[in-house]
């Protein structure tokens, strides 16, 4: 399949239609990001986990979801959300805090053509593997 930047020789109007076929189907595709909690970072049970997406001036935060030691959860994101893809996507886990500020778990960038990518760290004394998938 010919990438959205390259379209196949042709005349204008044919060009055009196939790009905007191929922007369509892409804008249909979803984002994963699956969520290993081997270590939580709140001492007393689940902590409340959600993602953080954002490139340019677009930006998707997912609902939250309890996750304890040895859970795991796969959030998914709509790609039109952040369409068009002109830059790489910060990808952001968090752990939901009240009345302090949410911990940041997991930070990464997520570069076209988003390839699957694995976080290579966590913060805040918790054990996160996350693996970013499109």
């Amino acid at each position: 399949m010919p990438s959205p930047t390259r379209l196949p020789q042709g005349d204008a109007d044919t060009q055009r239609a196939r790009h905007s076929e191929l922007e369509r189907t892409l804008k249909q595709r979803k984002l994963f990001v699956d969520v290993n909690v081997v270590k939580t970072e709140d001492w007393l049970g689940a902590d409340e986990v959600y993602v953080k997406l954002a490139t340019g001036d677009r930006r998707h935060q997912t609902p939250k979801r309890k996750l304890n030691d040895g859970q795991h959860f796969r959030f998914e994101a709509p790609l039109a959300t952040l369409w068009p893809l002109r830059e790489p996507i910060a990808l952001e886990v968090y752990d939901e805090d009240w009345p302090d500020r949410d911990d940041l778990i997991v930070k990464m960038l997520w570069r076209p053509p988003l390839t699957d990518q694995k976080n290579t760290s966590s913060m805040d004394e918790a054990d996160y593997r996350v693996i970013a998938q499109a």
